[in-house]
């Protein structure tokens, strides 16, 4: 029932909800910004990994300096489609702190590769 600001009532009939066909594939790949950014000391890594439900996928989230050399490994595991998050402690493979800076997460799966630019500060 709606009511107007003149008082008037007005009546509606039932309403009917449709669910919609649910996809059997999920969203386009995608690395989403970290958050947050610049961040100290921990940051959130937020992705996407596209392709069939009940499928599984090769998935690498690795975090470069800004040399181009890889400092650690996020992920590498064979991940189902869907969306997942990762917290990365601005840490190196070896388990040191890496010193603030500049950092690049790269997202790949398949023939498939995203970056981001992420600061870190101390």
């Amino acid at each position: 029932v709606d009511v107007s600001l003149s008082g008037i009532r007005t009546a509606h009939g039932p309403i009917e909800a449709m669910p919609l066909e649910v996809s059997a594939v999920a969203a386009d790949f995608q690395l989403r910004p970290n958050y947050p950014n610049p961040f100290n000391p921990s940051t959130t890594l937020a992705f996407n990994v596209a392709g069939e439900i009940g499928q599984s996928y090769a998935v690498r989230l690795e975090i470069y300096n800004p040399l181009g050399q890889k400092v650690k490994t996020v992920v590498q595991d064979n991940l189902p489609a869907g969306n997942y998050e990762y917290t990365w402690n601005g840490d190196s493979d070896s388990g040191s702190l890496l010193p603030a800076g500049i950092y690049f997460a790269s997202l790949r799966s398949g023939t498939a590769n995203k970056v981001i630019k992420m600061v870190m500060i101390k």
